[in-house]
């Protein structure tokens, strides 16, 4: 009789005219996840393109620095790969399960309201479990993929600055360098060698030879010494015993005397040309690794935007997903306490606790699908 009374009850015949166009709202709503389903294409691609196309260890046994440095970062930027996997198969999972929830969302409600109508508790009960669990399955996914994608924007975001960093740095370095290596190729420079000098001193001892000539000839002189082992001229501002150039070999000592300057070769005309090769050498490789770091930052910023991107698009979201655990954990408690008993007034009040639950947890599925 009770069971009767709560199938006539006008409540019921409410109910369904008023959720009847929300259930269909709901129903529709699947079309707006195409949005969330493009973004799981573009965290594949982004997985892809990053984690396999950029971050790439190169020459793994060299002892350079710079290449160690490379590969370091290249270890450290992949073991974001796993964390970033984690979140984006979380994140597919929690789109999957909201697509079941929205499908099928309307019709567990539907047949919730027809068992309870028949006053079959255990079916009723069944189909309430199935939306509670997709909704708690959603939200537990979404949090998930949004702790993991924090995770690898903190560690992306501090790697992007040393990427930023070392293209600074090998910036200035081939600036350097390339400056190096012409003041290097000057022409009197390749043809005289580089000097040191030391003014008011003269060589001792070790002479290998001396003539008055002009300074760049004596430079010339001891360069051209058959034995090969000139390594310092003493040039006289006056002539002393009628020679202004002496050249002189390791051994000789350095002193003082007004009288004169004393140039100590540093580095030969080979030694420089060879020397200017290197620079150019090593400018040539730090434009490389400019170009490699250079070409790093833009994969690690989209990274950093994806999960920025669904960190932003998914707030109102995961604040639905609150909001639709709230109204289902209400009609759960609602619907343990509630059975028929009493008088038929009692069982009907009960029945209009229930209606006005299940009201709210359609309107918090529908606020989702907008979400």
């Amino acid at each position: 009789e009770k069971t009767e009374a709560l199938g006539r009850h006008p409540t019921f015949d409410r109910f369904e005219s008023l959720c009847g166009s929300k259930l269909q709202s709901i129903a529709a709503s699947v079309a707006k996840l195409q949005g969330l389903s493009e973004v799981v294409v573009r965290a594949d691609d982004t997985y892809e393109e990053v984690y396999h196309g950029h971050l790439i260890r190169q020459d793994r046994h060299s002892a350079r620095p710079e290449e160690r440095e490379w590969n370091s970062f290249v270890e450290e930027a992949r073991s974001t790969g796993p964390i970033f996997l984690e979140g984006k198969e979380a994140f597919r999972d929690a789109v999957a399960n909201l697509h079941r929830l929205i499908r099928r969302a309307p019709d567990h409600l539907r047949n919730m309201i027809h068992y309870w109508r028949r006053h079959d508790a255990d079916e009723a009960a069944w189909y309430l479990s199935k939306v509670i669990r997709l909704v708690e399955s959603i939200q537990a996914n979404m949090e998930t993929a949004s702790t993991k994608f924090a995770n690898v924007e903190a560690s992306v975001d501090g790697m992007t600055q040393d990427a930023q960093e070392n293209v600074g740095h090998f910036q200035q370095q081939i600036l350097q360098l390339e400056s190096e290596a012409k003041e290097l190729e000057e022409p009197g420079r390749l043809l005289m060698g580089k000097w040191n000098k030391h003014v008011d001193s003269a060589m001792t001892d070790c002479k290998l030879g001396g003539t008055t000539v002009g300074l760049d000839d004596c430079f010339q002189r001891c360069l051209q010494h058959s034995s090969k082992s000139c390594t310092s001229i003493t040039y006289y501002k006056t002539a002393y015993f009628g020679h202004t150039c002496f050249i002189h070999c390791s051994s000789a000592k350095l002193g003082p005397y007004l009288e004169a300057d004393t140039y100590v070769l540093e580095r030969d005309p080979i030694q420089l040309s060879l020397e200017a090769a290197r620079k150019r050498e090593d400018g040539s490789l730090a434009l490389q690794l400019q170009a490699r770091w250079s070409a790093v930052r833009k994969p690690l910023a989209e990274v950093t935007h994806l999960a920025r991107r669904f960190r932003g698009a998914t707030m109102d979201l995961r604040k639905s997903l609150e909001e639709a655990r709230f109204a289902t954990n209400d009609l759960r408690q609602t619907w343990k306490g509630t059975r028929v008993r009493g008088p038929d007034e009692e069982a009907l009040d009960e029945a209009r606790l229930l209606e006005r639950h299940i009201a709210e947890v359609v309107g918090a599925i529908e606020d989702l699908g907008g979400s």
